[in-house]
């Protein structure tokens, strides 16, 4: 009797093992909307990135990551087993400016590289989910005055 529980009891462990293997194998997935977070000698800046996952490749466009870039930056790069790696392009999405190697840990990116010849760190998170048609404060009333008598904004 003591035989089968033995067997039983490595098979469970096999199989328990099997599964942890398989989830932490399993591929990160980068794509969406991520605020991202330049530091860089200097200073820091904060733009918007969106990634688009095929397979193990992503493309993306954003924001320019230091103050006084071209825009809009464009991404194209590989999941490797380790990290996305990602060459940064000018807006014309083919003059390499730079690169970055990033890691997904709890739902956020962080990592490095350099633009520019200059090297950077990046941190990113999710955007903060707003309510839908909310209008805020500080636009409501542009628009009202560029959209009067004038007709600017209609």
């Amino acid at each position: 009797m003591k035989i089968p529980v033995l067997v039983s009891l490595s098979a469970s462990a096999i199989l328990v093992h099997s599964a942890t293997t398989l989830a932490s194998s399993a591929s990160t997935d980068y794509s969406g909307r991520w605020e991202i977070t330049t530091a860089f000698p200097g200073g820091s800046y904060v733009a918007g990135l969106n990634l688009v996952s095929e397979g193990n490749r992503y493309t993306g466009r954003g924001g320019y990551l230091v103050p006084g870039g071209i825009f809009p930056f464009k991404y194209t790069g590989l999941e490797a087993k380790d990290a996305l790696h990602l060459q940064v392009l000018a807006s014309d999405g083919k003059t390499a400016i730079g690169e970055l190697v990033l890691t997904q840990k709890a739902g956020v990116l962080s990592g490095g590289g350099k633009l520019h010849d200059v090297p950077i760190t990046v941190t990113a998170r999710r955007p903060i989910a707003r309510p839908a048609g909310v209008i805020s404060e500080a636009r409501a009333p542009l628009h009202d005055v560029l959209s009067g008598p004038l007709g600017l904004c209609r």
